[in-house]
């Protein structure tokens, strides 16, 4: 592992107990849960963190419709990307790059279900549970069967802000040495390479998240 896998690793954990304490107070969750691969127990020095989080049913309405506000104050949030069509009609999905103090942002799948919606699967760790969801003897992907949001409006500006979720995704990819699922993204992203699809949003980020990437891709690519 890379000096820099090692600090990444090190400050992600870090990063999952303090958003796990801010959680635990904030009394309008019921429940937190890690799925993905760290909730699998399978994550490695470059994983992402995916973040399930249940809202008492008195607040939900609210905080979901607010799910931007809810997840910038867990750190230094230096870009976040509303993905309703990932998440239940009643709930939400924001994905968040967050700074965390090396030279590789924190990529955080934010989930926000309605307390209805809530269940413990087979593949998720419990970071905490005070409603006493049920269990389902399956896959999150197996529960999850429910309407979801239509994709959005192909726009230019959509398609901008899809390829810029998608870079850090792609560059954890290459660390990993992933070349066909980089291929295949950069397809649908309609980019030769890593590199060239920066280029395609570099200009339109702000300092602070352009320099950050910079330095991912010096590392990566």
């Amino acid at each position: 592992m890379s000096d820099l896998g090692v600090q990444y690793a090190r400050a992600r954990s870090e990063w999952i107990d303090q958003a796990h304490a801010r959680l635990v107070a904030d009394e309008r969750v019921g429940a937190a849960m890690l799925s993905g691969s760290l909730g699998r127990g399978r994550g490695d020095a470059w994983s992402d963190v995916d973040l399930l989080v249940v809202v008492r049913a008195d607040a939900a309405a609210q905080t979901i419709a607010g799910r931007d506000a809810f997840v910038r104050p867990f750190g230094t949030a230096l870009m976040a990307f509303d993905s309703p069509w990932n998440a239940p009609l009643d709930g939400g999905q924001v994905n968040a790059l967050y700074d965390v103090g090396v030279n590789w942002l924190l990529y955080v799948d934010w989930d926000l279900w309605p307390a209805g919606r809530g269940a413990i699967t087979s593949d998720v760790m419990v970071l905490f549970d005070r409603i006493a969801l049920p269990t389902f003897d399956g896959t999150l992907d197996e529960y999850r069967q429910w309407p979801r949001a239509p994709w959005a409006e192909p726009t230019p500006e959509f398609i901008r802000r899809a390829r810029l979720a998608m870079l850090p995704i792609i560059l954890k990819c290459v660390m990993r040495g992933d070349v066909e699922r980089i291929r295949r993204m950069l397809d649908n992203l309609g980019a030769e390479s890593p590199r060239a699809l920066w280029e395609m949003v570099r200009t339109d980020c702000d300092r602070a998240l352009r320099d950050a990437l910079d330095r991912m891709i010096a590392v990566a690519a």
